[in-house]
C-alpha cells in the first residue's frame, strides 16, 4: 500500500513538473504601452540616447533585456539602466555579474550591445530606462552632415505602441535641416528648424519592424566630430529620398483609391435602390382603411382551434400550452379520454383515444401509436417520459416541431394577413437596412479615403440616410397588417383573451350557459388564463352545477383526483410534456524632409538589428 502511494506521489509531481510548468509558461505575456527615445547629439557627432519604455507584464517574469546593434558606429559607453516602478518611483540599477534582482549585466563587441536586467515582476506594470552614448553616429561630409540610423530595429516580437522619438541637435537655429523616417506609413515626422529638432511619432509599429531616421544638417552643427569623409553627399541623399517618397505617397494613393471608389459605388448603389423603390411603390399601391374599433370583451367562442387562436395573437407559437390546450379540446369533442389514475405512488393523467378517432399527424401517431405498452389502455404521463429518456434520437421533439409546423400553416391558410401590404412593408424595410449599410459602409470608406472628397461625398450619405428612413415611416407608418376580415377576426380574438383576463370581473353568465365554459376552457389553457378562469366558476358556481355542466372539465380542473383541486391537468401536461422535450435529444434546428509621412524602404542606416524582449 505504501508503495502504491509513492508511485502516485511520483506520477503527481511528474504531471504537474511537465504540464502544469507548461500551462504557466504559455500563460505569460507581456506589452509595450508606451517606447519613447530622446537622442541628443553632440557636437562630436555622438548620439546620447535614453530609452524609456513601459511595459505590462501578465504572468511571472525575471526581467527584460535590450540588444544596442552597433554596426556603423563607433562603439557605446556610459551604459546606465533604471526602473520606474507602477508607484512612479524611479531607482538606479547597479551592474553586477551575480544576476541579483535589481541588478543587470552589459556587454558589447563590434556588432552588438547587450543589456540584461534581472527585475522579477508579476502581473503589473514598469518602465525601464536604458541610457548610453553611441559614437561616431554622425558622418560628416563635404557638404552636409549625415545621421542615418534604424532608432527601432527589427528584434522587437511584440509590437510597440505609443511610439515618439526626438532627436535634438547641438544648435539652434538650423535652418538648413532636413528629415525622412522610414517604416510604416502610419507614421508621421515633423522638422522644427528653428528648435534644431525632429520629432517622429507611431501609434503602433509592428513587431519586427525598423523605424529609420535619416537627417541632413550643416556641418558646423557637429564641427568637432571626428567621423570625416571627403566626398559629396547631399544631392545623393536628396535624390534618393525623393524616390522613396515617391514610392511611399504612390503606395498611399493606391490604399486610399480603393475605399474612395468603395465608397462612391455604395453611394451610387444606394442612390440606384432608393430610385428603383420609389418606382416599385407607385406601382405598388398599399391597401389603407381604418382599423376597427378595439372590444374590450368577446363572449363568442372563435372559429379555430385553441393552438391557431394562440398562434394569431403570439408571434413565437404555438407552444407546449397551445398544445395541451389542443389535447384538451380533442377531450371536449370527444375524441379522447382524460381521466386521472395511480401507478405505484404516483398519480398522473391517462389519454386514451375514441375509436374514431384515427391520427395523421406524426405528433399524435407517436404519442397514441408508439410510445404505450397497451395501446387498449392508452397513453400515461409516465409512459412519455420514460420513453423521452431512451430518444436519443429526438423523435418526440422532431414530432412536436412537425407539430408546431402544421398548426402555423393552419394559421396563415385563413389569409387573415394583408399579403399586399406586407410585401410593402418587408420591401421598404429591406430597403432602408441596405441603404443604411450602403451610407455607413461609405462612410468607413471615405475615413480611408482621399480627404478632399470625405465632406461632399459624406454628405450625400447623410442625404441618402435620412431619405431611406422617411420613405420607411410614411410608406409602412399604421400600415394595415391585416386584410378587412381579418383584422375584425383579430380584434374579436384580442377581445375575447382580454375577457378571460378579466374573467372575475364581471358576470360569466354573459358568456352563456354555463356548459359553454366547457368548451372555453381550452382556449384558456392556450392563453394562459386558465388559473384565473377555474378560479371565478368555483366563486360563481356550484360544485353540484359544474359537476353537472363541465363533464370533461370538472374532474381535469375543478374537482381532481385524491381531493379538491389536488391535480391540474393543464399545469400538469404542459409541465410532463415541456421537461420530456427538453430530455428528447433531437439535434435537429428549432422552428423558432519637411516633415509628413514615414517612406518605405531604408536609406542604408545602421542599427537594424537593435530590439528586446522580456524573459
Amino acid at each position: 500500500m505504501r508503495s502504491r502511494r509513492c508511485w502516485a506521489i511520483l506520477i503527481a509531481v511528474i504531471f504537474f513538473s511537465l504540464f502544469g510548468w507548461m500551462q504557466v509558461t504559455h500563460a505569460k505575456s507581456y506589452q509595450i504601452k508606451n517606447y519613447a527615445v530622446q537622442v541628443n547629439i553632440t557636437k562630436a557627432g555622438n548620439a546620447q540616447v535614453t530609452q524609456k519604455i513601459a511595459y505590462q507584464f501578465d504572468g511571472d517574469f525575471n526581467g527584460v533585456f535590450y540588444r544596442q546593434d552597433l554596426k556603423g558606429v563607433q562603439g557605446l559607453q556610459h551604459p546606465e539602466v533604471a526602473v520606474v516602478d507602477k508607484n512612479g518611483q524611479q531607482r538606479q540599477l547597479t551592474a553586477s555579474a551575480n544576476e541579483a534582482s535589481g541588478t543587470y549585466t552589459f556587454s558589447q563587441d563590434a556588432d552588438q550591445a547587450r543589456f540584461k536586467v534581472f527585475y522579477p515582476i508579476r502581473n503589473a506594470a514598469a518602465t525601464f530606462i536604458y541610457r548610453y552614448q553611441l559614437s561616431g553616429a554622425v558622418t560628416n561630409y563635404l557638404d552636409t552632415a549625415e545621421l542615418n540610423w534604424k532608432v527601432i530595429g527589427t528584434g522587437w516580437d511584440v509590437p510597440l505602441k505609443n511610439v515618439r522619438i526626438t532627436i535634438q541637435l547641438p544648435q539652434q537655429p538650423v535652418n538648413q535641416l532636413q528629415a525622412w523616417t522610414h517604416g510604416p506609413l502610419a507614421g508621421t515626422t515633423k522638422v522644427t528648424r528653428q528648435a534644431g529638432k525632429v520629432t517622429i511619432a507611431l501609434a503602433k509599429n509592428p513587431a519586427n519592424t525598423f523605424v529609420e531616421t535619416h537627417l541632413l544638417f550643416p556641418t558646423a552643427v557637429t564641427a568637432a566630430n571626428q567621423n570625416v569623409q571627403r566626398q559629396k553627399r547631399k544631392q545623393a541623399v536628396q535624390k534618393q529620398e525623393a524616390k522613396l517618397a515617391e514610392q511611399a505617397n504612390a503606395k498611399r494613393r493606391r490604399a486610399r483609391l480603393i475605399p474612395s471608389v468603395i465608397a462612391v459605388a455604395s453611394l451610387i448603389l444606394g442612390g440606384v435602390i432608393l430610385i428603383w423603390h420609389l418606382d416599385w411603390l407607385q406601382h405598388h399601391p398599399a391597401e389603407r382603411y381604418p382599423a376597427p374599433a378595439p372590444i374590450k370583451h368577446w363572449y363568442e367562442l372563435p372559429d379555430y382551434p385553441p393552438a391557431v387562436a394562440q398562434r394569431l395573437l403570439k408571434k413565437t407559437g404555438p407552444d407546449k400550452k397551445a398544445f395541451t390546450a389542443t389535447l384538451l379540446d380533442l377531450a371536449v369533442a370527444k375524441k379522447l379520454a382524460i381521466t386521472s389514475v395511480k401507478i405505484g405512488r404516483q398519480t398522473t393523467f391517462n389519454l386514451k383515444p375514441s375509436a374514431d378517432f384515427k391520427p395523421k399527424q406524426k405528433l399524435f401517431k407517436l404519442l397514441f401509436e408508439k410510445i404505450p405498452q397497451k395501446k387498449e389502455q392508452g397513453l400515461n404521463l409516465l409512459e412519455i417520459k420514460t420513453y423521452a429518456q431512451r430518444d436519443t434520437s429526438g423523435q418526440l421533439s422532431d414530432a412536436y416541431q412537425d407539430w408546431v409546423l402544421r398548426t402555423r400553416g393552419a394559421t396563415d391558410a385563413l389569409r387573415y394577413e394583408n399579403v399586399t401590404n406586407n410585401q410593402i412593408r418587408g420591401h421598404a424595410w429591406a430597403v432602408t437596412i441596405v441603404s443604411t449599410l450602403l451610407a455607413i459602409g461609405a462612410s468607413v470608406a471615405l475615413y480611408f479615403g482621399f480627404p478632399a472628397i470625405r465632406l461632399p461625398l459624406w454628405s450625400l450619405a447623410g442625404i441618402m440616410l435620412v431619405a431611406s428612413w422617411v420613405l420607411l415611416v410614411l410608406k409602412v407608418w399604421q400600415l394595415p397588417r391585416y386584410t378587412k376580415l381579418g383584422a375584425q377576426k383579430i380584434n374579436e380574438l384580442r377581445g375575447f383573451k382580454q375577457m378571460l383576463e378579466d374573467v372575475g370581473h364581471f358576470d360569466m353568465a354573459q358568456v352563456g350557459d354555463l356548459i359553454l365554459w366547457d368548451r372555453i376552457l381550452p382556449y384558456a389553457v392556450a392563453f394562459g388564463s386558465a388559473d384565473k378562469v377555474v378560479a371565478a366558476l368555483k366563486v360563481n358556481f356550484s360544485q353540484a352545477q359544474l359537476a353537472e355542466s363541465l363533464p370533461i372539465n370538472y374532474p381535469l380542473f375543478i374537482y381532481g383526483h385524491g381531493g379538491l383541486n389536488t391535480l391540474n391537468f393543464g399545469e400538469a401536461f404542459t409541465s410532463s410534456f415541456g421537461s420530456s422535450l427538453a430530455t428528447s435529444h433531437s439535434f435537429n434546428s428549432s422552428v423558432s524632409g519637411s516633415g509628413g509621412g514615414f517612406s518605405g524602404g531604408s536609406s542604408g542606416g545602421f542599427g537594424g538589428g537593435s530590439g528586446g524582449g522580456a524573459f
